[in-house]
């Protein structure tokens, strides 16, 4: 039976957007103990940094992509198992944060 109470409702809108959350607070956080000011304009976002490192727009925006399409689903699946769709989510956001953060253009490479 699909749950329909406002907090597994508000964890299901969390999952579907944990990659943006993540990325803001990271790079907030980042930022802070970098002693940035951080209400001025920046470019250290995870997506824009692989961009900045050579990786063409159109494969970081399929990384992005793929990560949301993942956690789209987990926010369906999160209406019944709320848990599983959290741990999924954790290390669904992290991996891709951390390909994001890793990534180099593979054409400076060889």
């Amino acid at each position: 039976m699909i749950g329909s109470s406002n907090d597994t409702l508000f964890t299901a809108a969390v999952i579907a957007s944990a990659y943006y959350i993540a990325d803001g607070c990271v790079t907030v956080i980042i930022r802070i103990i970098n002693m940035e000011k951080i209400w001025q304009p920046h470019l250290k976002h995870f997506f824009q940094k692989a961009v900045q490192n050579g990786i063409p727009q159109n494969k970081v925006v399929l990384k992005v992509f793929r990560c949301n399409c993942l956690l789209l689903t987990f926010s369906i699946i999160a209406l019944n198992y709320k848990i599983i769709s959290i741990f999924l989510t954790i290390i669904t956001v992290g991996y891709t944060l951390f390909d994001l953060h890793n990534s180099k253009n593979e054409t400076a490479r060889n």
